[in-house]
């Protein structure tokens, strides 16, 4: 019973979703950033989120290829997001924004999937 439930359990697919759940988050917390902060902070929003979208892709690009292993593919996309947060959280002086928190939130949300 059980290897039939780990036969429909497809990690590729999961780090799909994953990276596009990254690029979503990136585009609105970039517009959003330009809409209540400003052209200058909405653009380091935007490079630093679009870095960690463009890592995630990456990661899932190389693991297709199989150039990179499925489990490494899986944690280096989900911490992409955290690294992004981090230096964001440094460049904002500290996290003083909530917004911040959903940065913080989803990748626990996204390795609960595997």
């Amino acid at each position: 019973m059980q290897e039939k439930v780990l036969e429909k359990y497809d990690l590729a697919r999961i780090n799909r979703f994953n990276t596009i759940l990254i690029w979503a988050f990136s585009t609105i917390l970039s517009i959003e950033a330009f809409l209540t902060m400003g052209t200058v902070y909405g653009l380091k929003v935007f490079l630093l989120t679009y870095a960690a979208s463009f890592a995630a892709a990456l990661m899932y690009y190389l693991n297709r290829k199989n150039m990179l292993p499925l489990t490494i593919a899986g944690i280096m996309i989900c911490m992409a997001p955290v690294i992004s947060g981090t230096i964001l959280t440094l460049i904002k002086g500290g996290a003083s924004s909530t917004r911040i928190f959903m940065v913080y939130m989803t990748p626990p949300a996204m390795v609960a999937l595997y």
